[in-house]
């Protein structure tokens, strides 16, 4: 039932983060490209994965705390940069979506071990004192 739950938050984050990118995407496609408005949508919905990820998926791992910043920059910089070329490459819209969401896949549970290992060596240090 745990990984249940999880891969319903995850599923609840991720599609809260898509429906933000989806909106963003479709409220400045029009005023200009799409190279330069996925990114901006992205980064929107990379908020809103952020937080709900460190604060609700992986909060058993996180404690509660945001994840550390270096995953948010690492993110940024893996999906930015698939997020200009897709419509380069005449991507489907819900390509230019759900991409991103799928990379998050990735990066938020090596993120998510990352922040259980150092809650773990903290907890351990904070032991032997």
């Amino acid at each position: 039932m745990p990984l249940l739950n999880r891969v319903l938050r995850y599923g609840l984050v991720g599609g809260t983060a898509a429906a933000v990118h989806i909106s963003v995407l479709l409220l400045l496609g029009p005023w200009m490209s799409l190279s330069l408005a996925n990114p901006i949508a992205f980064l929107a919905a990379s908020v809103a994965s952020y937080f709900g990820h460190s604060l609700l998926t992986f909060r058993k791992e996180t404690g509660g705390r945001q994840f550390a910043r270096r995953w948010l920059l690492l993110q940024y910089v893996v999906n930015l940069s698939v997020c200009a070329l897709l419509p380069l490459l005449q991507a489907p819209t819900l390509v230019l979506v759900f991409t991103p969401t799928l990379l998050n896949v990735v990066i938020w549970s090596r993120a998510a071990l990352f922040s259980a290992k150092a809650r773990k060596k903290e907890w351990t240090s904070a032991q032997q004192l």
